[in-house]
């Protein structure tokens, strides 16, 4: 059994804290407790796709992207079916990381899974945006000896959470067009579900977006990647009630359509 806890922060030059990344995640914990049960079926249907995609894989090492709170993610269950469970986020609440010391073979990685977010927040005058994006492959990126030997990786409800900031910071410094901020969205996208272990990992991404004003009326629907999820493989849908009580988006009830990929 491993029992040790790794912590490993990978973003240089930067304040995390500062960024936003942290108040995001503590907003994530607001508001499924603000929405209570509304958001009971979308958690367990994650919970539940990624339990049975796991199945019928080796059960030495699996690896969570976008653990979070482990609100969706069955820790219990993952830890008691793989010899080594590391859970990887940008950054683990503290009330995590002493619920973790409870498992002999939980490690945590905190991380910037792009591996580009030091250079998004340095990018010079001269820069391009797509010469920022040097890698396809997450093991390049992340710097992690153990990539070859996943035997399961979970991409958890992160897809379309990984450019948000890089985002929103190029369009602030309008420096850029938004076309070109959204086809570098898009290439980030890609890269990471080029770099999912085929046959080895599972997917599961809110990938559109419905709102309704309180008549139930809709407001706006549209996309929230800018990628296509692959068409083969197990599959499943649900629809993750997200913000009923107006708080995402003031007055309005927020809905979002969620898929579940083996790839």
């Amino acid at each position: 059994m491993i029992n040790f806890k790794l912590i490993k922060r990978f973003f240089p030059g930067k304040n995390i804290k500062n960024i936003g990344f942290s108040k995001d995640i503590e907003g994530i914990y607001t508001r499924f407790l603000n929405e209570g049960n509304n958001w009971t079926e979308h958690l367990e249907n994650t919970k539940k796709s990624i339990l049975i995609s796991s199945q019928n894989k080796n059960k030495d090492l699996c690896v969570v992207l976008g653990s979070g709170w482990w609100l969706d993610i069955p820790v219990q269950e993952l830890s008691q079916m793989f010899k080594r469970l590391v859970l990887v986020d940008i950054v683990h609440p503290s009330q995590i990381k002493h619920k973790a010391q409870k498992y002999s073979n939980i490690e945590l990685i905190e991380i910037e899974i792009t591996g580009i977010g030091n250079k998004i927040f340095n990018v010079d005058s001269s820069s391009s945006l797509n010469d920022l994006i040097v890698s396809t492959s997450i093991a390049k990126d992340f710097n992690l000896s153990f990539y070859n030997d996943i035997d399961y990786l979970v991409s958890a409800n992160l897809l379309s959470q990984l450019t948000v900031f890089f985002e929103k910071y190029l369009n602030q410094k309008k420096r850029f067009s938004l076309s070109e901020v959204n086809n570098f969205a898009k290439l980030i996208q890609q890269n990471h579900l080029d770099s999912l272990p085929k046959g080895k990992s599972c997917l599961i991404a809110d990938y559109f977006e419905k709102f309704y004003d309180n008549n139930n009326q809709i407001l706006h629907q549209g996309k929230r990647i800018y990628v296509d999820l692959p068409e083969k493989g197990n599959k499943n849908e649900w629809i993750w009630k997200f913000d009923l009580k107006g708080n995402y988006k003031f007055g309005k009830k927020v809905y979002f359509d969620v898929k579940f990929l083996d790839v």
